[in-house]
């Protein structure tokens, strides 16, 4: 990601980008006693497939990952909970905040 890269007449200092894998692990191992799956933890899109998005400050003169989430199906569907960005969720208990 260089500076140039955000769009003209864009957000520079939020800049995202995608990324879609399917070819996935049917399970992985946290440690040697906790054996889980991408679906089992809430990561996987509603095709089944892992999103990743990276999101960056290119307005920066060396631009930054600002955040990084995984685009996933709401845990609303699944059990009724507020659906919350797994990325949001993970910065409010790292930071205390809601946002």
């Amino acid at each position: 990601m260089d500076r140039i890269d955000a769009s003209v007449g864009g957000d520079a200092g939020n800049v995202k980008i995608t990324c879609e894998f399917s070819d996935l692990p049917e399970s992985l191992i946290v440690d040697a006693d906790n054996p889980t799956t991408l679906a089992g933890e809430y990561l996987l899109n509603e095709s089944g497939n892992l999103e990743i998005t990276k999101t960056y400050n290119a307005a920066l003169a060396s631009p930054k990952v600002s955040n990084i989430c995984a685009n996933a199906l709401p845990r609303q569907r699944i059990r009724p909970k507020p659906a919350i960005p797994r990325c949001r969720q993970q910065r409010k208990a790292m930071t205390g905040t809601s946002g």
